[in-house]
């Protein structure tokens, strides 16, 4: 891993087989890019799966939750270059912000032929002026961002091409499984309760569920209330005992110590910090 000393700019080579998934699942306040170089990876961002293969960019936006995991036994090699807004500026001001947020929107987009080569000759780029002890390599980096964008531009003109792989038939009722999470977390949510909607007996909707998703059932569950009162504590002025309840914990100092475990920090303190960032 290669990063710039005040840790704004990241990049990642990643080799990866089935018995090494994304560590832990997770989201930052960066936005990230993810290259396939070579292999096929399966990706579960937010509420959707994706297959992705060799020249797929995933776009993965700040905040939010994601995970990878293999696609059987296939190895595959990624680069994954993480960094701050800020980076892209001076492109919000030449194109403006949807042409560049699109990206994200979409969040995958497979990189034609004619450009791969040119892309790679970008990343090792960046990823030696994240190695470098240089003033300058804030600039550069910015200007490769830029140059990034507009290839990218240029390739989605060129090809019109999205997306990866459809979702297989053993992916759509787990995607179908997840979104309905995500849309009800401040319910009484079970492992039987969803697994009985899909039609999917417990033990076997819960393995499913983690081969595809590469999250536990409950890992997920508690991911999504927590990111949303995550949100709560920033957006609104209701008690920590009341965005407990609405995010679906029924015991506040459960909510206490699982904010804690994942934040890392209690969330009257995550309130006071975000607050004045």
């Amino acid at each position: 891993m290669s990063e710039i000393k005040d840790g704004t700019f990241r990049v990642t080579r990643i080799t990866k087989n089935s018995a090494m998934p994304m560590k832990e699942a997770h989201s930052h306040s960066q936005y990230e890019m993810y290259y396939i170089i070579s292999g096929k990876r399966k990706f579960f961002i937010d509420d959707s799966i994706y297959n992705v293969k060799a020249g797929d960019l995933i776009f993965i936006t700040k905040d939010t939750l994601h995970r990878s995991v293999s696609n059987d036994d296939d190895i595959s090699e990624s680069i994954s270059i993480v960094c701050e807004g800020k980076y892209f500026n001076e492109l919000f001001s030449s194109y403006g912000f949807y042409p560049i947020m699109e990206f994200y929107d979409n969040v995958i987009y497979s990189v034609g032929a004619a450009h791969r080569e040119y892309l790679m000759d970008i990343f090792k780029r960046m990823e030696y002026e994240t190695k470098s002890d240089d003033p300058h390599s804030i600039f550069m980096l910015k200007n490769y961002i830029n140059e990034f964008f507009v290839l990218m531009m240029r390739s989605r003109d060129y090809h019109k091409n999205i997306l990866a792989e459809e979702n297989s038939i053993d992916d759509i009722p787990i995607q179908e499984a997840a979104e309905y999470i995500k849309n009800n977390f401040d319910k009484d949510i079970t492992l039987e309760s969803v697994s009985q909607r899909i039609n999917m007996s417990k033990t076997y909707f819960s393995k499913k569920f983690l081969k595809i998703t590469g999250f536990g059932f409950k890992e997920y569950l508690i991911n999504i209330r927590l990111k949303e009162a995550a949100v709560m504590l920033i957006d609104t002025d209701l008690s920590i005992n009341e965005i407990a309840e609405k995010c679906g914990f029924r015991n506040s100092n459960y909510f206490g110590d699982v904010f804690r475990k994942f934040k890392g920090v209690s969330p009257s303190v995550y309130r006071k910090e975000r607050i004045f960032e």
